[in-house]
């Protein structure tokens, strides 16, 4: 049923859809689901209401006390010594059931990009109004201090990264102008990966020397109290917004991997050949 409530508080306030969603942060369409009924999640009610100036139970009176009570200290789900493990969550579930927000972030994204059906995925969510952000590595660079500014010179990756990264660019280049998606190359160290969906993250611990599927994995869910998860998210924040660029357009070096294999097994970066792959 439609949230009354929400809609009148919104027009007391004397805002548009549009500046209201600007004032919390969010999409309008992820207001427009509000306005249909969903219930945001705790922590948004708490910034909708102080918005508006109103009690979370003003605007959603049916809510159970404890979902708005916070979280205790449940906020680290589960813990892996390695990413692959047979007991550790399926990130993919994670993406198919998130519906606000998904955030990526990977030296070359090749363990999710190249599975079949994700781009796919990653598009149908962000015509949901699911807002879809991507971190990947630069395909020709790759920084190894992150106090370092975007814009000095940094060493070149190894040849089998920059082959990953290209390949994964690829599968990137057609989400480029899909309302919704943004992509950004990042130079910053290999701290770790992030799989980011609605309330929940993956987070992949990289450890030197270690493959990334013999790496720590945790599994966290946002608490209502500031810890692990915001920490992630600000990480997250921090290199989007002080050591990335946004990602431009290059369909004729970045085509398609299915339909342009041999492109990518040609391509060269800074004059070092790709890898071997039946290594």
């Amino acid at each position: 049923m439609a949230n009354e409530r929400l809609k009148q508080a919104i027009k007391d306030a004397g805002m548009t859809l549009s500046q209201f969603a600007d004032s919390i942060g969010v999409d309008e369409k992820t207001v427009d689901r509000w306005l249909q009924g969903r219930t945001p999640y705790p922590r948004h009610r708490q910034s909708v209401a102080a918005a508006l100036g109103v009690s979370p139970r003003e605007l959603w009176p049916d809510t159970p006390a404890d979902q708005d009570a916070g979280r205790g200290r449940l906020e680290l789900i589960s813990a892996f010594p390695r990413s692959e493990d047979v007991l550790a969550p399926d990130w993919r579930e994670l993406l198919a059931g998130a519906g606000e927000q998904i955030d990526l972030l990977d030296y070359t994204l090749a363990h999710v990009l190249h599975k079949p059906g994700v781009p796919a995925l990653l598009q149908n969510k962000a015509g949901k109004g699911c807002q879809v952000r991507i971190l990947i590595s630069y395909a020709s660079r790759a920084r190894l201090a992150s106090d370092t500014p975007i814009d000095q010179p940094y060493p070149d990756p190894e040849p089998a990264a920059a082959f990953e990264i290209a390949r994964s660019r690829g599968y990137l280049e057609p989400l480029l102008a899909v309302d919704g998606i943004r992509v950004h190359k990042f130079a910053a160290m290999r701290f770790n990966s992030i799989i980011r969906a609605d309330d929940r993250m993956l987070v992949t611990l990289h450890l030197w020397g270690t493959p990334g599927s013999d790496a720590p994995l945790l599994h966290l869910r946002r608490d209502e109290q500031p810890g692990m998860f915001d920490q992630f998210e600000q990480h997250y924040q921090s290199i989007w917004d002080h050591a990335s660029h946004p990602v431009e357009p290059e369909p004729e070096l970045f085509p398609s991997p299915d339909t342009n294999p041999a492109h990518y097994d040609a391509l060269v970066f800074d004059d070092q050949p790709p890898p071997d792959r039946a290594r």
